[in-house]
């Protein structure tokens, strides 16, 4: 095994308590280093920090929100009317999300066709009718790709959509010349229709979408439970004995399972989409299929490139709640073979596993194991599967989506998370990385990932979905505003957008305050605020962005200087196993001692959580004697230069690199 796992060092490193490889180099040196193409955008300008511009910050640099709209069902004397609303309390800008959470969709057949008519002429005009708006005020405006998340459309056929590795196996006995069919995927039963209205997850797709990719034999050594099978090393690929449709193979002895991998659209629905039928998620790890999916909602057809760069500055893709079993893209088994120097064919067996892509998994599937096991080191090809996927949705869809929305003159602004991958590296590669507060339960550690990513890669505006938590809808204040503000713009993040604000919209299914999509009685969850007149506190809302805005303006001027960092490993986590510091404020955005905590969150140990919960004492010293701190991953150390006292990467400088209790580490790396 140790031959082919060429990505990490086969040994475990125990014990590295805090090491440190420094440079006394203590300058700050005030530069831009921004990427070429980010030059020309206006948005991503960088500049020094001026006083007199400080005791009066232009609106462009407050805080924006996101404008939940019921799908389409919108009216525009009301969009233009909240519109002048937000100018007037300090709000830079919006980011207009439509979607049918949080609605009845048993209501009126009226109501129900003009709240799916997302993408028709008519929402067009609506969004029209906002751009125009903006430019009389100087508002900025930001447009989720489509409707809901992740991103996809009515439009978006099977072969067009996010595919998964799927399998079916046989067993044949030993010391027997067999000739036998290929085994094929059967139809699953439990995916057939749709799934809750108000939550999609699943259409059923049929199997003759399916594309044979392998075909390997392992011996079987025993079986445990349920759900594992033990197999004798790395199998054996078949594809030499494949004619057609049958295998011809002179079978070892023992009992051998025959394994078909496939790949197959795994049926996920965007959530929340205001169009039927609702459409599957477009392949997010095919930049040709990105494309088509972009010309598509931002191209002629629909009027808004006379927009792009004013008033409309970018497109967001929310968190990558994917759900496949197991992500596959057509250009895996090459790219794996090239990028991690083996072919990973005989290894596929251990990368089965149900719900193991999921976003959602944690939850889900908590028991779920590998299907089947070939060894100890098994953890070392899903290590090298994940990093070959992650890479894969850097080089397949954040870049292109950066160039393709670049020749419109548009940013594109991404929360690169949600999936196993390099969250640090692959937030350095948006236009505009975003965190949020609701993932990872507003845990400075998570959203230190993005903006360390931000920082090692020279991204000058991060933003951050804020002031939400699960269980806690409507229990903001001006008060908790400041505090994690506070905390954000201490993790690094320097553009607020409020999560956020619903189009005023009252159908007499809803109290007096109207829609609200994520604290609805239609909804068996709530979290978020009503950033709207129906707000305790709107009077005072002004004030509050005021504030927002100057500490956003400071924070974007310059450029960050950190003194050390810190090695990241993991690829394969999710936020929430991120471990809490015990000594950070509000992690579950309530007063400790003060409001009752309304939702726990359950935090599944693992080797992450683990690491943080070791991690925590050290970053408490350091910050207790004014040492400041970023993670670092392994793309960017690979770069790294050392030399005499200076520990560069990238163009930042360092006095340290800290590696502290690492489980592992790249080869490269080490």
């Amino acid at each position: 095994m140790q031959k082919n796992c060429s990505t990490l060092i086969g040994i475990f490193l125990i014990g590295i308590s805090a090491l440190l490889i420094c440079s006394a180099n203590r300058s700050v040196k005030i530069q831009s280093i921004i990427s070429e193409s980010n030059f020309q955008n206006k948005f991503l300008t960088s500049f020094d920090f001026d006083f007199s511009v400080f005791n009066s910050v232009p609106r462009e640099f407050g805080p924006f929100t996101r404008w939940w709209w019921p799908g389409n069902d919108v009216e525009n004397e009301e969009l233009k009317r909240e519109m002048s609303l937000f100018a007037s309390n300090g709000f830079a800008g919006v980011e207009i999300q439509p979607f049918t959470y949080g609605l009845n969709f048993a209501g009126h057949h009226d109501k129900l066709k003009r709240q799916y008519s997302w993408d028709t002429p008519s929402f067009y005009e609506h969004l029209a009718t906002v751009m125009e708006q903006a430019k009389i005020l100087g508002l900025i405006v930001d447009l989720t790709a489509g409707s809901g998340w992740p991103m996809g459309g009515s439009f978006i056929t099977p072969d067009s959509s996010l595919l998964t590795l799927a399998f079916a196996d046989t067993i044949l006995k030993g010391n027997q010349l067999a000739s036998i069919n290929i085994p094929r995927l059967k139809p699953d039963s439990s995916m057939t229709g749709e799934k809750r209205p108000g939550f999609m997850l699943f259409k059923y797709i049929d199997t003759s979408f399916a594309k044979l990719q392998a075909v390997v034999a392992a011996k079987c050594l025993r079986k445990e439970g349920n759900q594992q099978i033990f197999l004798e090393g790395s199998s054996l690929d078949l594809q030499k004995n494949i004619n057609g449709d049958k295998i011809t193979w002179q079978v070892p002895e023992g009992d051998w399972k025959i394994i078909s991998f496939w790949s197959m659209p795994d049926g996920e629905v965007t959530k929340g989409m205001a169009a039927k039928p609702h459409g599957l998620v477009v392949d997010h790890l095919d930049s040709n299929k990105l494309k088509v999916f972009y010309e598509h909602l931002f191209g002629e057809r629909t009027g808004m490139e006379k927009y792009c760069g004013n008033p409309f500055r970018a497109v967001f893709n929310d968190s990558y709640e994917f759900l496949p079993d197991r992500h596959f893209s057509k250009e895996l088994l090459q790219y794996f073979k090239v990028h991690r120097g083996y072919d990973v064919i005989p290894y596929l067996p251990v990368n089965l596993q149900k719900g193991y892509n999921s976003a959602y998994g944690p939850v889900l599937f908590p028991d779920q194991k590998p299907l089947f096991i070939l060894s100890d080191e098994d953890w070392r090809i899903r290590y090298d599967y994940d990093l070959s996927i992650s890479e894969l949705l850097k080089s397949q869809f954040i870049a292109p989506s950066n160039s393709w929305l670049g020749l419109k003159g548009l940013l594109h602004r991404t929360q690169a998370y949600g999936a196993k991958m390099d969250v640090i590296g692959n937030s350095g590669q948006a236009d505009i990385p975003e965190t949020e507060q609701l993932a990872g339960h507003n845990s400075e550690g998570f959203i230190k990932l993005v903006t360390s990513g931000a920082h090692l890669y020279h991204k000058p505006v991060i933003s951050q979905e804020s002031f939400v938590f699960m269980g806690h809808a409507e229990t903001l204040t001006p008060q908790k505003i400041k505090i994690l503000a506070d905390k954000s713009f201490a993790s690094g993040v320097n553009q607020i957008i409020y999560h956020g604000t619903p189009y005023s919209y009252q159908t007499g299914e809803f109290g007096e305050e109207g829609w609200s999509p994520f604290s609805s009685p239609f909804l068996p969850i709530n979290f978020s605020a009503t950033i709207n007149e129906s707000f305790p506190f709107w009077k005072n809302i002004k004030q509050v962005n005021q504030y927002i805005t100057r500490m956003q303006y400071a924070m974007r001027s310059g450029k960050p200087k950190t003194d050390v960092v810190i090695y990241f490993p993991f690829i394969d986590f999710h936020p929430e196993q991120i471990a809490n510091n015990p000594e950070e404020i509000m992690p579950a955005g309530n007063f400790e001692g003060v409001e009752p905590l309304i939702q726990e969150t359950v935090l599944h140990s693992d080797q992450t959580s683990n690491w943080f919960r070791k991690l925590w004492p050290l970053v408490n010293k350091l910050e207790a004697v004014g040492i400041t701190w970023e993670f670092v991953n392994d793309a960017a150390l690979q770069t790294a230069r050392f030399q005499e006292d200076v520990f560069t990467i990238n163009g930042n400088d360092y006095q340290a690199l800290i590696i502290s209790e690492v489980p592992y580490i790249q080869l490269q790396t080490a």
